[in-house]
Formats: structure tokens, C-alpha cells, sequence
């Protein structure tokens, strides 16, 4: 009796280990162990003597930053948009309001300021 209960518990252990690493696999990975991986990789190259296209390398990189920060951006835009909208409306307001008193004032004694 005792063998049968070490043999399961061997097997749950066992089962729990490999449902453990199953899911340590199929996360989704973070963007630091994104950097973490190029980074171990162009060391990886470096230390095998290949080359690395640096160019290639950089510019992947800088696309991926402009993507990221343009994403940021369109959020930060919409939220603030109507607020941007209202200055705008505002200033093209005053500056018509300027420009009709001018007219009104233009064959009069007074200055348009």
C-alpha cells in the first residue's frame, strides 16, 4: 500500500512539474525578455566570430521604438483631442471677431487694435 501511494505521489509530482513547464512555454513573452534576448544574441555572434549587420540591427530596433511611441502618441491624441479642438475653435473665433471689427472700424475716427 505504501509503494502504490509513493508511486502517485512520484506521479503527481511528476505531472505537476511538467504542467509547470508547459506553462512557463506557452506565456506570452515580456518586451525585457525581448531586449534581453537580441542582446543575448548578438553576444552569442560575437563571441562565435559572425558577423553582425548592425545597420540591419538598428534599424529594426528603431522601427520598433517608432511604432511603440506613435501607438502611445494616437492614445495620448485622442484623448486630448476635443480640448486641442476647442483652443483651435477658439483662436479661428477671436481672430474673425479681429478681423470684422476692423472692417466695422475701417471708415471711422477710431483705431482697430
Amino acid at each position: 500500500m505504501k509503494v502504490i501511494l509513493k508511486v502517485m505521489m512520484v506521479f503527481v509530482l511528476l505531472w505537476a512539474g511538467v504542467a509547470y513547464a508547459m506553462y512557463g512555454a506557452f506565456t506570452k513573452a515580456n518586451a525585457d525578455e525581448y531586449n534581453e534576448a537580441v542582446v543575448g544574441h548578438v553576444i552569442t555572434q560575437i563571441i562565435q566570430s559572425n558577423d553582425i549587420d548592425a545597420t540591419a540591427l538598428l534599424e529594426s530596433q528603431l522601427e520598433r521604438i517608432v511604432y511603440n511611441m506613435i501607438t502611445e502618441f494616437s492614445g495620448v491624441l485622442q484623448e486630448h483631442l476635443p480640448n486641442i479642438l476647442d483652443s483651435l475653435a477658439s483662436e479661428i473665433r477671436q481672430k474673425n471677431d479681429k478681423e470684422f471689427k476692423c472692417a466695422l472700424l475701417k471708415n471711422s475716427q477710431y483705431e482697430c487694435n
